[in-house]
């Protein structure tokens, strides 16, 4: 009976080898698969977060939600979103303290523990100002499939508020509170930095329902938001 050969020392380093090309080309696309999936995710909640301000909209005579400021005057009281939509998307969490405890407010894409734990933002044209006891209702939104209802939202230190706007500055930590255009962290690109390139996408939710993703270039364009434009 003939004795069997063990592998030498080559053929054993050959068959490592193999195994580690094989790697190194199955994780780019583990990851690909990762970020599409957070991705898909991430604009689920998006497009749930829009249907429950519209059905906010829907109950309150059109009058949406506010972007970012509350109006409380006497019988009065019209919330920001982060307060508004929660019955409509039936959680249980507190209003309060829904800035950190909502987990529909999160997007996958992102860490858990991200300095902003909303990590979207409507945009900011739909909000008159705290000193104004009435907000935009339904029917002034023109092109409605045009313009950005919520959307991915910068989430780095100095950005607190639940908005997204036009950039006015290509620097995203500027102290101006209309420098919050939707973050570009999906698809292929980097988070939002002054260094950084403007490669990649942000999900956004239009008023009309219909999700979609959008580059820099289209981020920044004035008549994306202005809902009165023509």
């Amino acid at each position: 009976m003939r004795k069997r050969q063990a592998f030498t020392l080559v053929e054993l380093l050959v068959v490592i080898g193999i195994i580690a090309v094989l790697i190194s080309l199955l994780l780019p696309a583990l990851a690909g698969v990762r970020r599409a999936a957070n991705s898909t995710k991430c604009q689920s909640n998006l497009r749930q977060i829009g249907t429950a301000a519209l059905m906010y909209a829907h109950d309150w005579r059109g009058v949406l939600p506010r972007a970012d400021t509350d109006y409380v005057s006497g019988s009065v009281n019209i919330p920001d979103w982060i307060k508004a939509v929660l019955p409509y998307l039936r959680r249980t969490v507190d209003p309060m303290t829904a800035w950190t405890n909502e987990p529909m407010y999160r997007c996958p894409a992102l860490a858990p523990l991200s300095f902003n734990t909303v990590h979207y933002g409507m945009n900011n044209k739909f909000d008159l100002g705290a000193s104004t006891p009435t907000n935009v209702r339904i029917t002034m939104v023109n092109r409605s499939s045009e313009i950005f209802f919520f959307g991915d939202r910068i989430s780095l230190q100095g950005y607190n508020s639940p908005v997204i706007s036009r950039p006015w500055t290509d620097n995203p930590l500027a102290a101006n509170a209309y420098l919050y255009p939707p973050e570009l962290r999906h698809g292929t690109g980097k988070r939002d930095k002054p260094s950084s390139t403007k490669a990649g996408l942000a999900n956004v939710v239009y008023v009309d329902g219909h999700v979609g993703q959008v580059d820099d270039k289209t981020r920044s364009v004035t008549r994306n938001y202005d809902y009165a434009a023509q």
